[in-house]
């Protein structure tokens, strides 16, 4: 019997690990692990979905955009981190984890040129909206505006406070662009089962609110779709919302009053 062979087939648990400690462990290399966290939250105030982008404030790519984010602790798993890095940097706090999606391992050779690197991408459906604070690696941050694309061939981009554009190819750090494509896919394509995203209106909305957020997402909620379709959707068949009463939007309008829908309790409840 071999020395591999008594430590993997015979030893105790805890001796086999404290020999690993010496052997085999020191063959491979280990990457270093990240968090980069996608926050969407909706400003009621200008009527539009935003993305929180940082200014990075040291090398690599300082002063590029960027997704918050930063290292797992030894002592944390993935999502704790990407709330803890997010506060640090951002001083935004996210309450719950239902609030989050983790979207995917993205680990392309040199995509860190400090070294070795992988990332667990998540996104954040925050609400409510909140004024962030530039703390740690971040110099500065913000809430930018999504221009959401017009046809399936295109690509959002975002523009900042001061009108400046951000172009995804061309102005963010590492290989955020990616990490962001990849969002916007995913719930594109989760729309068809699942409307989680809609945690950035609050704890009630109208079919026409949920149809301006969903195209930002997907260019098939344009000014031609009938919100009604999104009643018999996600209502009726899927039934993750419910109507839970009527507000009026205008009171000097003759218009009707309209529906406020709120998530299904039941259907939270088996997600």
């Amino acid at each position: 019997m071999t020395e591999n062979q008594y430590y993997e087939q015979e030893a105790t648990a805890s001796e086999f690990l404290e020999w690993y400690k010496t052997q085999d462990i020191k063959k491979y290399e280990k990457p270093s692990v990240t968090i980069d966290n996608v926050i969407f939250a909706f400003d009621k105030k200008e009527n539009q979905l935003k993305l929180l982008l940082i200014k990075r404030a040291a090398h690599p790519f300082k002063d590029k955009y960027a997704l918050p984010g930063g290292f797992i602790n030894p002592n944390e798993d993935a999502k704790e981190a990407a709330k803890r890095e997010t506060f640090e940097e951002t001083n935004v706090k996210i309450e719950s984890e239902n609030q989050m999606w983790q979207i995917g391992a993205f680990s392309t050779p040199f995509r860190d040129p400090r070294g070795w690197t992988i990332t667990i991408a998540h996104t954040t459906f925050l609400y409510p909206f909140v004024d962030p604070k530039a703390g740690d690696d971040a110099s500065a941050c913000e809430w930018v505006s999504i221009i959401p694309a017009e046809n399936k061939k295109q690509l959002p981009y975002f523009m900042t406070q001061d009108k400046k554009i951000i172009h995804l190819d061309q102005d963010l750090a590492f290989d955020h662009a990616q990490i962001i494509k990849t969002t916007f896919k995913r719930i594109k394509s989760s729309l068809t089962f699942n409307a989680d995203v809609a945690k950035v209106l609050g704890p009630t909305f109208t079919s026409n609110q949920l149809k301006k957020l969903f195209f930002y997402f997907d260019p098939k909620f344009n000014e031609t779709y009938n919100p009604s379709n999104i009643v018999t959707t996600y209502v009726k068949r899927l039934e993750i919302f419910q109507k839970v009463g009527q507000i009026t939007i205008n009171e000097q309008s003759s218009g009707r009053p309209k529906t406020l829908f709120s998530f299904n309790p039941e259907q939270e409840n088996n997600v």
